[in-house]
Order: C-alpha cells, then structure tokens, then sequence
C-alpha cells in the first residue's frame, strides 16, 4: 500500500515544471509518484490514486478539492495527465498486461516517447556505460535461456503467451561481467556487478522469480514499456501490447 507523505505535497513541484499550469494539484502528486515509483500495478496505481484523493480532500483547500472533482476516476486522471504532458514533454503514462501465476496483471509506468535506449538506461544518477553493457548482456542471455527451453520442449510443451519466459540465476548474473568484450573488459567489479544488477531490480527493469531455493531474473514491466524495439532485436516475438490512455 503506497502512502502519500506530507513530503511528497510540499515537494511535488521539483519533478514537474512545465505543464503545471494544465495539472491539478491531484494529478501533479500522481505523477510525481509515477516518477518516483518507475512501474505501478493496477492495485498499487489505485491505492496511490485513493491516497491522493483523501490527501487532497484533507487539505482542507477549496482548490485541492476541486482537483479532487476534475478525476472521477483513475483512468480520467491518468488521460487528463498524458493530454497535457504529452505534446510539452514527449513521456506519456501508459499500461501493459502481462500474464502472471495464471492471470492477467496490469502495469502502469512513464514511457518516454523519443529518447532512445541508451538514454533511458542513462537516466539513473552514476550509470556506467560498462552497467549499460552489462544490462544489455542479460538481456541477451535471458532471451537465449527461453530459446534453450523452447527447444528442449516437444511441440505440446511449446512455451506460449505474451513476453520473455526466460531466466538467469542471480548467482550467475553477476559472473557474466567476465564475459563483457571490447571496451567494457574488466571494468566491473563483482561488487558494482552486483550493485547494477541491484539497481536494475529497483527500477523494475528487471524482476526475481524464486524457484524452490534459487532466485531468477528475468525481463521486467519498465523494459518492456521503453525498451520493445531492444527485446524485439534480441528474438522476443510476443511482445505484451502497449495501452495508450488518453482523454
């Protein structure tokens, strides 16, 4: 359950300057959120978007309150947000399904619309060129394992459905910096292969799977909202549809 703080309504402004003067109050503290949050899933976006309404409503402030009137709904918010983002900033709110232990869960995050993939990885404070090549080589290798476990199926086994089936072991993910080439040899240690594999998992590029008593990463909600022509690249050929929310 995410919970607004008294932090998030003061400070609101440092990440959203420019189309402020189209955003209620409500929905600059729902994007700001979006931001900090990188990946929301539809239960997470709905607890936000509730606290955010009671925050306003609390405020005690005619105007919060009539922010509050403007969004009857998490899907008016979130098209009232990207139609006065968009055309200003290029980043758009948008949603993905993806199946899950059976069942179909929705993700919402930011999606930058022009920047490329370098810049996208780029964007956390202190990412190394050598972090990005070191994300790109899992990436390639998690993809692999799926085509590994297709083969060894017989055609009723066949692995089936939207996005990447495959893994990697975390305990093998940080060894494959010895397996970076060219510019990025050696220029990982294990404890920052280890600190940008940790990162990774924070800003929900990637995410763990526990299978008994061994941890799997494999490809994340936030890689598959910016990155599609990347995994399309490596072989992914079931790509999760992208949900557009707009007013």
């Amino acid at each position: 359950h995410i919970k607004i703080s008294r932090k998030d309504t003061e400070h609101h402004s440092k990440y959203i300057s420019m189309p402020t003067a189209k955003l209620t109050y409500s929905q600059q503290l729902l994007l700001q959120r979006m931001f900090s949050e990188h990946i929301l899933t539809d239960v997470e976006i709905k607890a936000l978007f509730a606290d955010i309404q009671q925050t306003c409503v609390s405020a005690q402030d005619s105007q919060s309150q009539l922010d509050t009137n403007t969004d009857h709904s998490l899907e008016a918010c979130i098209g009232n947000i990207n139609s006065a983002i968009v055309p200003l900033l290029q980043i758009e709110i948008c949603t993905i399904v993806m199946p899950e232990g059976g069942v179909n869960v929705r993700y919402h995050g930011v999606v930058n619309k022009v920047a490329d993939e370098a810049a996208k990885l780029y964007a956390a404070p202190g990412r190394t060129v050598h972090e990005v090549a070191l994300f790109r080589l899992l990436l390639e290798r998690i993809v692999a394992s799926e085509k590994d476990m297709q083969e060894n199926e017989d055609e009723d086994g066949k692995i089936s459905g939207v996005g990447c089936a495959g893994v990697v072991a975390l305990n093998d993910a940080v060894g494959l910096r010895l397996e970076l080439t060219g510019a990025h040899r050696n220029k990982l240690t294990a404890t920052q292969a280890d600190a940008a594999i940790g990162s990774f998992l924070r800003e929900k590029w990637l995410v763990q799977k526990q299978s008994g008593r061994q941890i799997f990463l494999m490809v994340g909600a936030r890689t598959y909202m910016e990155l599609p022509d990347l995994l399309t690249d490596l072989g992914v050929e079931r790509l999760p549809q992208i949900i557009v929310n707009r007013r």
